[in-house]
């Protein structure tokens, strides 16, 4: 799993539990309470908005893989057929910006307990 993908999950997962919240409220008579300062500011709508904020974020920090070729591996696929050739070439990613992966280690940070949250992305 790529910086990325983990991002954009872990914002899947916060949008599902808004509209979770929201459909348990819609089959009662109960109505949410704000007993606190943070439940106002944490209510469905606002987090729905972060989500969608934030994957704006991750779309423009997006790194774009590129394939990247040696001379030597050139050279050596030109004596085979295409077929060949795309296990020649290695991907790397390219960023952005010089503070695109940054920003997205930072979108991470709050998943830092998460399983599948990798320590080498930690700012």
């Amino acid at each position: 799993m790529t910086l990325t993908e983990f991002v954009l999950a872990r914002i899947a997962e916060d949008e599902a539990a808004a509209h979770k919240e929201d459909a348990d409220y819609a089959n009662t008579s109960l109505l949410p309470t704000y007993d606190s300062e943070h439940q106002v500011r944490w209510n469905t709508e606002r987090v729905l908005v972060e989500c969608e904020a934030k994957r704006r974020i991750v779309e423009r920090c997006r790194p774009i893989v590129a394939v990247v070729w040696r001379e030597s591996d050139r050279l050596l696929a030109s004596a085979f057929d295409e077929t060949h050739m795309p296990t020649l070439a290695h991907s790397a990613p390219i960023w952005p910006n010089e503070h695109a992966e940054e920003t997205l280690r930072d979108l991470a940070l709050p998943y830092s307990d998460h399983p599948d949250y990798d320590e080498a992305w930690r700012p």
